[in-house]
């Protein structure tokens, strides 16, 4: 067993795979933020990652009350 930090699919847990996603938005947003907004781009990347955060909360609290298989699939 190898473990590399550089596999981000995990497919057995739902969690990572959903925070991955969200981080590469968060990272594609403030590189396109960061290109068209040159200056003032600290505010826009905090924001949207607030933002990114709130809904990965909310996601999160969604799943865990409609999907709970994820601890099955743990075993």
């Amino acid at each position: 067993m190898q473990r590399s930090h550089m596999v981000k699919i995990v497919p057995q847990n739902p969690y990572k795979l959903i925070r991955n996603i969200i981080m590469e938005v968060i990272l594609l947003a403030a590189i396109v933020l960061g290109y068209f907004l040159r200056f003032k781009t600290i505010i826009y990347v905090s924001i949207i990652i607030a933002i990114a955060w709130l809904t990965y909360i909310v996601i999160l609290s969604y799943l865990k009350k409609e999907n709970k298989y994820t601890l099955k699939i743990r075993r």
